[in-house]
């Protein structure tokens, strides 16, 4: 036992007391008999070592030394118990007050004391025996003011017999010893505890004690919890692409069921991002909303037109006049559109869909319009309208109701046109071919399909992992574009795209060389021949792309300059320096010295120091005045200036 010489007191000298020593009368409670190998002059009056003492009546007790000390004057325990028991009471004993409870009362474990030395209310914990033999401890106080019985016919404690690990000895097989707290034989069957298991195969997994009794089953191995074999990262590989990990922070795919119901971020390959669960991307292969809304389908209405085409033919996007029609039924002479929550919206959607139903009516078309919903309170319903039908259903479960919503069709067709339809729909067995046919079909309409030409101006680098193949070619969608002839870079709309390898630049360049070469042909017409003068600060070096004997005076193309009197080199078009605008260097040294240089109003004689003291004279403008002196302007006011020489 190690010796607490840290704890030991020191008296104001430096040395350490020893108990024995700072209280004599320890000696006569210390019982040597149980103390043996402790040497109470190692230890001080702060030390929390537990040892045995002796009283006078011979009770022996363990007590720490620091306890016995602060506690010298409260004797021994033991015998204040019995004193106690002899000053309570006759009325408040708990033989007198609780009759039935104190036949509970197990003396052997009390240690002799009985019920008629106990206080009804008393604090103090003791042994009792329920009428079963259940032996269980509990306050007294509990016991006839709380009402509280035995634990074990309670079933809040369950015996050896009764419990868990004896009832169902199979199930310790799976039972986790090394991860759960509680042994199997302390809890009951129908305990809420969390255990761990260990199936057979190893899969280590929670579940509560009455739960596991209703499904033994793994649920790793069944497919209920995620794992390395069955999570989203392994069954939908494809997905990862699409996950958003900064979004789904803290989720995983590594952590999720392909069937899970959690709805989470995602980003499809043109960087549209968007919500939605992950079942309905990994089991029924719903793809973005948006780009659905770009390209003008999604994948109900495909599955519509797949489920049509077993029947009956079908052309997709078709036009009657200018009027275009998502799914056609020529022989039946009946329309389907397909009205998403997401591109079908607003108020010119809505005259756009009037004006439509009109036109087909009156066309003897009979019209199916199914319209997806946001609010999830609308329920899949088939209404008779003025043009035809309405199908109304839920946006975001659309595609668990492609079976009811071909059987309303199967309904209008039998109604209207007395052909009896039964469709066989199975989109978990069906949907791999939908999406293949649905992909292969709208890449065909691409924009690299349809105009491999000019599908090389795409920049790929500031596109990011945009697709040119996903791009539907009518879409308007702004792209970044650069033109593998001149290396021009610009942003516009896929529709207005053109499918030639030269660009706007290459074209406006090609007609300026052909203006240039009809200017060569023509005399007097070019900037050299107009302004010879002009040319003398022209900059041959830095013009070396432009001939001044084939542009003309008027031209917006900007040229190098270059000062005959300071050297300056500017940069500016070439009408702007037919119009007198000279070196901008020179400009300002001579506007700061006209600033104060005399002028003279010729009609009236008189002189001023400056411009401006002119201007404030005349109440004008000082620019007008400079424009006369610099000869831009005969008149200022009214009047004629000149330098004062």
């Amino acid at each position: 036992m190690a010796k607490l010489d840290k704890l030991k007191t020191k008296n104001v000298k430096g040395r350490y007391i020893p108990i024995f020593e700072l209280h004599p009368i320890l000696k006569e409670m210390w019982d040597f008999d149980k103390n043996i190998g402790i040497n109470p002059d190692d230890y001080s009056k702060s030390s929390e070592l537990t040892v045995y003492w002796k009283c006078d009546k011979g009770h022996s007790y363990p007590m720490t030394i620091r306890r016995r000390i602060d506690t010298l004057e409260k004797g021994c325990p033991k015998c204040n118990i019995e004193q106690r028991c002899k000053e309570v009471k006759f009325d408040d004993r708990l033989s007198t007050r609780f009759p039935g409870i104190a036949k509970e009362f197990d003396i052997i474990k009390n240690n002799d004391i009985t019920a008629d030395q106990i206080h009804f209310g008393s604090q103090k914990v003791y042994w009792w025996i329920c009428p079963k033999g259940h032996s269980y401890e509990a306050k007294v106080s509990y016991r006839t003011l709380r009402g509280h019985g035995c634990p074990y016919c309670s079933g809040y404690k369950v015996t050896k017999e009764e419990s868990f690990g004896s009832k169902f000895p199979k199930l310790l097989e799976e039972w986790d010893y090394s991860k759960n707290e509680k042994s199997p034989f302390t809890i009951s069957s129908g305990s809420e505890y969390k255990a761990w298991w260990k199936c057979p195969n190893g899969h280590s997994y929670q579940r509560r004690i009455h739960a596991k009794l209703k499904s033994r089953e793994c649920p790793i191995c069944k497919g209920i919890i995620a794992n390395p074999d069955n999570c989203l990262a392994t069954t939908n590989p494809d997905l990862l692409k699409e996950w958003d990990y900064d979004r789904n922070q803290p989720l995983n795919p590594n952590n999720l069921l392909r069937g899970s119901h959690k709805k989470v971020w995602w980003i499809c390959p043109n960087g549209h991002s968007y919500k939605t669960t992950i079942y309905t991307r990994a089991i029924f292969g719903t793809g973005c909303p948006i780009c659905d809304a770009e390209k003008r389908t999604s994948f109900p209405e495909q599955a519509i037109g797949f489920y049509l085409e077993k029947f009956t033919d079908v052309l997709y996007r078709h036009k009657i006049g200018k009027t275009e029609i998502d799914v056609f039924l020529p022989k039946l002479a009946i329309g389907i559109e397909y009205d998403g929550s997401f591109y079908h919206k607003g108020s010119e959607n809505e005259k756009r869909e009037l004006r439509k139903n009109n036109f087909l009516k009156t066309n003897g078309i009979l019209l199916i319009r199914v319209k997806e919903h946001k609010d999830k309170r609308i329920t899949l319903n088939c209404k008779k309208t003025d043009y035809g039908y309405a199908i109304n259903t839920p946006y975001s479960q659309a595609y668990l109701f492609v079976k009811e919503l071909m059987d309303c069709i199967a309904t209008v067709i039998e109604t209207e046109k007395g052909y009896n339809y039964s469709f066989d729909v199975n989109i978990e067995r069906d949907r791999g071919t939908i999406l293949e046919r649905y992909n292969t079909n709208f890449k065909a309409n691409s924009v690299a399909i349809k105009k491999p030409i000019g599908i090389k101006k795409w920049d790929y680098s500031k596109n990011g992992n945009v697709d040119p193949n996903t791009i539907p070619v009518s879409s308007k969608k702004r792209f970044f574009w650069k033109c593998p002839t001149c290396g021009y870079e610009w942003e516009g709309a896929v529709e207005n795209l053109t499918d030639t390898l030269t660009c706007a630049k290459c074209v406006h360049g090609v007609k300026m060389a052909k203006h240039a070469k009809s200017i060569s042909k023509r005399k007097g017409y070019s900037l050299a021949e107009q302004h010879p003068g002009i040319l003398k600060e022209w900059d041959y070096d830095k013009n070396q792309s432009i001939d001044p004997k084939n542009i003309t005076p008027g031209s917006n193309k900007k040229a190098w300059w270059k000062c005959s009197n300071c050297g300056y080199e500017w940069e500016s078009p070439i009408k702007v320096r037919v119009k007198g605008h000279s070196c901008p260097k020179c400009a300002i040294q001579r506007a700061s010295v006209a600033k104060f240089k005399k002028v003279i109003n010729i009609e009236t004689g008189e002189i001023f120091n400056s411009i401006m003291e002119a201007a404030d004279k005349y109440n004008i403008g000082r620019t007008s005045i400079t424009a006369c002196l610099n000869g831009r302007s005969k008149t200022a006011g009214g009047y004629h200036w000149k330098y004062v020489d």
